[in-house]
């Protein structure tokens, strides 16, 4: 959100469009600072992968009882990070951002797998997986 309003200041806008941007940029900026929020009812607070490869995810609003879901897509930065997008009733769409150096090594090898052998949106899930 900072670089967005640094790079606003630098545009070269008319004051008024360059102050209507701005409150654009803060106000949908702090939105997503709240939907992020771990007290925010879509957060992800548990991943579990079964066996047969579907995936359970737990939210803040009900941690214990993990919602199965379906992966919609999903993109690595090798080495670094992992973004997955699920969908799914009752937990309608999430979205997790999954960084190695905060999961497990076994269990970041095992995501790595999973999602190497992951099918296309829709096709019944790869065998495998990882846990936790």
């Amino acid at each position: 959100m900072a670089l967005a309003l640094v790079a606003l200041g630098h545009g070269g806008l008319p004051p008024w469009p360059r102050a209507l941007a701005a409150l654009f940029v803060v106000g949908y900026g702090l939105r997503e600072l709240q939907r992020a929020s771990p007290r925010a009812p879509g957060y992800v607070s548990r991943i579990v992968v079964r066996g047969d490869g579907c995936f359970l995810l737990g939210f803040t609003r009900d941690p214990g009882s993990p919602v199965p879901v379906v992966m919609a897509h999903h993109w690595r930065l090798p080495g670094i990070a992992v973004g997955l997008a699920f969908s799914g009733d009752p937990a309608g769409r999430a979205e997790v951002i999954l960084f190695r150096d905060r999961v497990a090594p076994d269990a970041w090898r095992r995501l790595a797998v999973r999602l190497r052998h992951a099918p296309g949106p829709g096709s019944a899930p790869a065998a495998g997986g990882t846990g936790g």
